[in-house]
C-alpha cells in the first residue's frame, strides 16, 4: 500500500520536552533503549545542532555515565542534562557516587521504563530512578499529568541551572504512556526569560505557580488518597473529578524528594481519619514498602505534633509493582475498597473513545494514526490523543490503537488502558482468540470484524443462519454470544480487496460509524491522507461500492442463538469426525482482558517455508531457477503472468494508437484501442481500465550500469499476499515491471536510507531532510525538483543498498486507472481509451513525463499489455427515459463516448430514450474538439439533444462549461428535476466548485418556481448520496 506522508497533526510530548532541555542546557547526553533505541532521543539531535548545544547518544551500559561526568569537568558547562530510562538509573548512582565531586550542575531526564522479565511486558518503573534520586541526594520533580510536562520541564532546568544549593536535579515523568501517545495539543516549549541570576527552590516554585504537592477534594474529607506517579495522579484526579461523593480528599505528590513536610502536613485537613498511600514498590509483599511510606509516616507524626491531635490517621497502603496496569475502572475499584459508597458519573458526553487491533503485520495498522490526524485537522475545536501498543508474543504479534476525542479542553485524556470504548475495529480475525474484545465495548457500542470472503463464501452469506457466521466466516463463538449478551452491533467488512482500498474502506466506516459522516463527506477527509495516490472520485467509488456490497450491519438481535451439538447418546461410526465436530465447540481459553504491552514496535518477520527455512528477499542463480523449473512438482513451481497482482489481469493487444491533436499542439493527446477477443475481459459503462505500464527499457539499464546491478541477476521475492510463496524475476525485470525506480519517493524513503549511508555528510543530510528543519528542503525535493529514487541515489553516491534491499525500499508501480471510452455492447471485442501524455520541464530544464501515458503513447499496433477493470460509481440511471447530463474538460470526455454509445444501442433495440445533454471544454475548437465529430454525429441521429461547447479562448472573452449550462437553465430543470435525470462531471478537479453552483441554479430555479425554500447545499448532497450528481475528477 502506497500511503503519501501526510503533515502530523498529533505529536508526541517528548520532542517538546527535548526542546525545552536543549534550549536551556549546555551539554546533552541521551541513553538508547531497548527495543526502539531512539525513543527518548526523538528532535534531541536536530534541536541541539540548532541551538549550538554539545549532544551525544550514549549506549545504555555500564560506564556510560563517565562521558557526561568527563565532559563537565573539562568544559564550562552551567548544566548539563542526561536523558535516561530508569532502568538505566543503576549506572548513574554507581558511577555518580565514586566520581561526582559535587561541583558541576546536572539535570536528569528519566523516563520511567523498564521490563519486566517475570510477566514479559514493558514497565513503568519508577523504583530504581527514585533510589537513585534518593542516595545521590538529588531534587525529584515529577509532572502530575500529561498537561504540565511542558511547565514543569522548565521549571526543573531553572532549578538545575540557577538555584544555588541545588546541583543534582531529576525529572522524572511516566515512561511508557508519555512516549507512546500521540496529542492533537502539545504546549510550545520556550526558553526561559527574566531569570540571570541565583534563586531560592520556593521563588522558584512561586515563578512557576507550582507547589511540592496539589490537593483536591472535599473541604473536609474523612478519607484523604496520596498519590505519587504522573499516570496514577492524572487517573486519580480525573476520577475524583467525575464524582459527587463527599468525604474524600486526594494530594498529588509532585516533588517527592526532598519531602516538603511542613507543606504537606498544612494540606491535611483536621476531619482526615485514614490517609491511603497510592505508590509503587519493589516487592508489594511488604506494604509498607511503598516509595512514601516512610515520608508519609514522618509528616503525620509532626502533623499530630503540630495540631495537638489525640491520634494520628490511620495508614493504609495500596502497593503496586512496575507492571501494574492502571485503567479508570482500576481506580475506581481501589477507592470503593475504602469507600463503600464511593459513586462515580460515567463516561464525559463530551469524548468519545475508539479502538483499533490487528496483527502487527497488517498493512491498515498505520490507519489510526491517520485517522487521529485527520481529527485533528478537521475541526479546531476537537482535542485528541492516540495511544499505540505491541503485543510481540500473542498470536505472534498484535498492535492496538486506543484514542480518545473530547470538545472539553479541560479534560485529562486517557493515556491508560482504555476500559470502554464506543466503536472498536478488528481487522484480522485471529485476535479474537485471544483477547475479550467486546469487554470493551460501551452497550450498544458497535465493533467492526474485517476480513477477507472468498467468491464461493459470498455467494452463500446468510446471516440469519449460525452457519454463516461459525463456518464460513469462522468468527468463535464466545465472542458472539459476547455480542448478544452487551447488546452490541456488529458490522462485518468483506476485506478481500487491494490494500489502499481496504484502507479507503476502514477509513469510511470509521467516519460513518463515529461521526455519523456521509460518503462524500468521509471522501474529503480520506483523499488529505492519500494526497496524489488516488482521486477523489476514485475514493468515493471504492467506499460506496463497499458500503453498498461489501459491508453488513448486524443487530445482536438479529444474530441466531449459538447452539453447540448435543450428545444425545447415539453411536456415531466415524469416531474421528465426531471428535473433530465436538473439539470444534470445545470451552475456548480465558481470553485476555488487558493487553501486554511487551515492545515498542512489531516483530520483524522472517516467513518460513514449508521446509521451515526463512522465505526472505534474497538473489539467486541461474543453475538455481533451472532446478526449480526443470522438477516443478518437487519445488512447487508455477508460471503466472503477474503474481505480484491481487486482482484479476488479462493480456491485450493495441488494435489503433492515434494522436487526435495536431502535431504542433502542446497537449499530446491520443486515442488507443486494443483488441480484447478471446481474452474472457468483460467491463461496464463508467469502469476504468487499469494499465500496469514498464519503465522505460533504456532508462533502467542506464540506471542499472550506473548503480552497478546485473540485470541478469535473479531475485528472490516473497508474494505480498502468501509470503510462503517465492517469486522469481531477473533484476532488469523487476525494474522494468514492478518498481517505481523513476517515481517520487515518500519521507519514509529518505528516512529508511540513513543506515546505508556510508559518508557522514550523507547520512546528516538524510536525517536533516526528515526532520522538521529539513521539510522546506524535502518539499523542494518532493515539488520543484520532482526527484525521482534513481535521482536520490545520485544525489547521495555513498546511499549503495543491495537489490534485496532495493526491492522492499522502492514502492511498487501502480496501476493507472484510464475511464473507458467505449461501450462494449457497441463494441463486443474492443475497448478505447482516451489519454493525454502528462509532461513538464523540472527545475534542471529536463522535460519530464508520466510513467504510464508516456508509455501507453508509443505502443505500436500489435503490443501486448497486462491490464485489469476496475469498478466506478458511474452508472447509467435505471430507466432509459431518465435523461442524462454530461460536462466534461479534456480526456474527461471519454467517458461520456461510452455513455452516447450505450444510448445509442438502446434505441437500436427500440426503447424510448430520455435527454441526452452533453457540456464540453477545451481551449481550442480547431485543436481539441475531441471526438467532435462524433458528438456531431450522434446530435444529428437524435440521441445527443443539445451539445454546450466551450472553447475558453476563441474569442476575446473566455467562456466556460458553467456558462453554457446556465443558457439552457430551464431545459436542465425539467431534465434534473422532473424527469429524475442524472448529472455528470468527469476530468480535473478545478471547475467542481462552478459546476457545482450551476447545478445549485437548476435545483433553485425549481424550488422558486414551487415557492419552497431549500438547503442548496444539503441538496446536492442528497443528489450525491443517491447517485445522481456523480463526479469523477482527478
Amino acid at each position: 500500500m502506497t500511503i503519501s506522508q501526510e503533515t502530523p497533526r498529533v505529536s508526541s510530548l517528548i520532542p517538546s520536552l527535548n526542546q525545552v532541555l536543549v534550549s536551556n542546557s549546555d551539554a546533552v547526553f541521551s541513553y538508547k533503549i531497548f527495543s526502539e533505541p531512539n525513543l527518548l532521543e526523538s528532535g534531541l539531535k536536530e534541536a541541539a545542532a540548532a541551538n549550538g548545544v554539545f549532544y551525544k547518544s550514549l549506549e545504555a551500559r555500564r560506564g556510560a555515565a563517565l562521558a557526561p561526568l568527563g565532559y563537565a569537568e573539562e568544559s564550562n558547562s552551567r548544566l548539563t542534562t542526561i536523558v535516561v530510562p530508569s532502568y538505566a538509573s543503576p549506572d548513574l548512582l554507581s558511577t555518580f557516587a565514586e566520581k561526582y565531586n559535587n561541583n558541576k550542575n546536572f539535570l536528569f531526564s528519566v523516563a520511567a521504563l523498564g521490563y519486566d522479565s517475570n510477566n514479559g511486558v514493558i514497565s513503568n518503573n519508577y523504583v530504581d530512578a527514585f533510589d537513585t534520586a534518593s542516595r545521590l541526594g538529588s531534587v525529584l520533580i515529577t509532572p502530575i499529568n500529561y498537561k504540565e510536562l511542558s511547565t514543569v520541564s522548565k521549571f526543573a532546568t531553572v532549578v538545575g541551572k540557577f538555584v544555588d544549593d541545588i546541583k543534582l536535579t531529576t525529572l522524572l515523568y511516566d515512561g511508557t504512556s508519555y512516549t507512546r501517545s500521540q496529542f492533537s495539543t502539545v504546549l510550545e516549549p520556550a526558553q526561559l526569560a527574566n531569570i540571570q541570576e541565583p534563586i531560592s527552590f520556593q521563588d522558584a516554585l512561586t515563578s512557576f505557580n507550582l507547589s511540592e504537592f496539589e490537593y483536591l477534594g472535599d473541604s473536609t474529607p474523612e478519607i484523604l488518597f496520596v498519590t505519587y506517579g504522573s499516570l496514577e495522579s492524572e487517573l486519580f484526579t480525573s476520577v475524583m473529578q467525575q464524582s459527587q461523593t463527599k468525604k474524600i480528599g486526594l494530594i498529588s505528590v509532585r516533588i517527592p524528594l526532598p519531602f516538603n513536610y511542613e507543606k504537606f502536613v498544612s494540606l491535611i485537613p483536621s476531619s482526615v481519619k485514614k490517609v491511603v498511600v497510592v505508590s509503587q514498590s519493589r516487592n508489594t509483599n511488604i506494604p509498607s514498602s511503598g516509595l512514601l511510606n516512610d515520608h508519609i509516616s514522618i509528616a503525620l507524626f509532626r502533623y499530630l505534633k503540630s495540631t495537638g491531635a489525640l491520634k494520628l490517621p490511620k495508614i493504609e497502603n495500596f502497593s503496586f509493582d512496575t507492571s501494574f496496569v492502571w485503567s479508570t475502572n482500576v481506580v475506581i475499584k481501589i477507592i470503593s475498597s475504602f469507600i463503600s459508597d464511593f459513586t462515580f458519573n460515567g463516561q464525559q458526553t463530551d469524548s468519545k473513545s475508539y479502538s483499533f487491533w490487528s496483527a502487527d503485520n497488517n498493512k491498515l495498522f498505520s490507519t489510526p494514526a491517520s485517522l487521529v490526524n485527520s481529527i485533528a485537522e478537521s475541526s479546531a475545536d476537537l482535542e485528541s490523543v492516540i495511544r499505540e501498543k505491541y503485543d510481540n508474543v500473542t498470536g505472534s504479534g498484535i498492535y492496538q490503537a486506543q484514542w480518545t476525542v473530547t470538545t472539553n479542553r479541560d479534560l485529562l485524556l486517557p493515556i491508560s488502558n482504555l476500559d470502554s470504548v464506543d466503536l472498536s475495529i478488528v481487522t484480522d480475525l485471529h485476535i479474537l482468540n485471544y483477547y475479550d474484545i467486546t469487554s470493551q465495548l460501551n452497550e450498544n457500542g458497535v465493533i467492526v470484524i474485517s476480513l477477507p470472503i472468498s467468491e464461493d463464501d459470498y455467494k452463500v452469506l446468510d446471516f440469519t443462519k449460525q452457519e454463516t457466521f461459525t463456518d464460513v466466516l469462522k468468527i468463535p463463538t464466545t465472542f458472539l454470544t459476547n455480542i448478544k449478551e452487551k447488546s452490541l452491533n456488529l458490522v462485518i467488512v468483506n476485506s478481500n480487496k487491494e490494500a489502499l482500498d481496504n484502507d479507503i474502506i476502514t477509513k469510511g466506516i470509521f467516519w460513518k460509524y463515529s461521526f455519523n459522516y456521509t460518503v462524500a463527506q468521509s471522501v474529503k477527509l480520506i483523499g488529505a491522507t492519500l494526497g496524489d495516490s488516488m482521486i477523489a472520485s476514485d475514493i468515493f467509488s471504492v467506499l460506496k461500492e463497499a458500503l453498498e456490497t461489501d459491508v453488513w450491519e448486524i443487530n445482536a438481535t438479529a444474530i441466531p442463538l449459538i447452539k453447540k451439538p448435543q450428545d444425545d447418546g447415539s453411536t456415531v461410526q466415524n469416531q474421528d469426525e465426531d471428535l473433530e465436530m465436538k473439539d470444534t465447540y470445545l470451552e475456548a481459553p480465558a481470553l485476555l482482558a488487558t493487553f501486554n504491552e511487551t515492545s515498542f514496535r512489531p516483530n520483524e518477520y522472517h516467513v518460513s517455508n514449508s521446509s521451515g527455512e526463512i522465505n526472505q528477499i534474497s538473489t539467486s542463480s541461474i543453475a538455481e531457477i533451472s532446478k526449480r523449473l526443470t522438477f516443478r512438482e518437487a519445488y512447487g513451481t508455477t508460471t503466472e503472468l503477474r503474481p505480484d497482482l491481487s486482482m484479476k489481469t488479462f493480456v491485450i493487444k493495441v488494435k489503433e494508437n492515434r494522436r487526435v491533436t495536431p502535431e504542433d499542439y502542446d497537449r499530446y493527446i491520443f486515442n488507443i484501442e486494443f483488441d480484447i477477443k478471446g481474452t474472457g475481459l468483460k467491463y461496464d459503462i463508467g469502469e476504468a481500465l487499469g494499465i500496469h505500464a514498464r519503465n522505460d527499457s533504456a532508462k533502467v539499464n542506464e540506471f542499472l550500469a550506473y548503480y552497478g546491478l546485473d540485470p541478469k541477476e535473479i531475485v528472490l521475492v516473497p508474494n505480498k499476499d502468501d509470503n510462503s510463496i517465492l517469486e522469481a524475476r531477473t533484476v532488469f525485470q523487476a525494474f522494468v515491471e514492478n518498481l517505481d525506480i523513476f517515481g517520487k519517493p515518500p519521507k519514509k524513503f529518505y528516512e529508511a536510507l540513513i543506515p546505508f549511508a556510508q559518508d557522514e555528510k550523507d547520512k546528516d543530510k538524510l536525517t536533516n531532510l526528515i526532520s522538521p528543519a529539513g521539510a522546506s528542503e524535502l518539499k523542494v525535493y518532493q515539488d520543484e525538483e520532482f526527484f525521482t529514487y534513481a535521482d536520490i541515489f545520485e544525489e547521495f553516491p555513498s546511499v549503495r543498498p543491495a537489490v534485496t534491499d532495493l526491492v522492499s525500499l522502492i514502492a511498487p508501480l501502480k496501476r493507472r486507472e484510464y475511464s473507458i471510452a467505449s461501450s462494449q455492447k457497441v463494441h463486443p471485442n474492443e475497448i478505447h481509451l482516451l489519454i493525454v501524455v502528462v509532461d513538464w520541464v523540472d527545475k534542471r530544464g529536463r522535460k519530464r513525463f508520466g510513467q504510464a501515458s508516456k508509455y501507453i503513447s508509443e505502443l505500436p499496433v500489435g503490443a501486448e499489455l497486462v491490464v485489469s477493470v476496475k469498478p466506478s460509481v458511474m452508472k447509467l440511471p435505471q430507466s432509459p427515459l431518465q435523461p442524462v447530463i454530461m460536462s466534461g474538460l479534456g480526456t474527461g470526455l471519454a467517458p461520456f463516448k461510452a455513455i452516447v454509445e450505450e444510448k445509442m444501442w438502446q434505441k437500436q433495440q427500440g426503447m424510448d430514450i430520455g435527454e441526452v445533454y452533453l457540456f464540453l471544454g477545451s481551449r481550442h475548437k480547431r485543436e481539441e474538439y475531441l471526438y467532435g465529430e462524433l458528438w456531431e454525429a450522434y446530435k444529428d441521429a437524435g440521441i445527443i439533444t443539445h451539445i454546450g461547447a466551450a472553447f475558453s479562448r476563441d474569442q476575446d472573452y473566455k467562456i466556460y462549461i458553467q456558462d453554457r449550462i446556465k443558457e439552457v437553465l430551464s431545459d436542465l430543470k425539467e431534465a434534473m428535476i422532473a424527469k429524475q435525470g442524472t448529472f455528470y462531471l468527469c476530468g480535473p478537479t478545478w471547475p467542481v466548485p462552478d459546476i457545482t453552483n450551476a447545478l445549485k441554479d437548476i435545483v433553485e430555479m425549481d424550488a422558486k418556481e414551487k415557492g419552497i425554500k431549500i438547503d442548496l447545499a444539503a441538496a446536492i448532497e442528497d443528489l450525491k448520496e443517491t447517485s445522481r450528481y456523480i463526479l469523477e475528477v482527478y
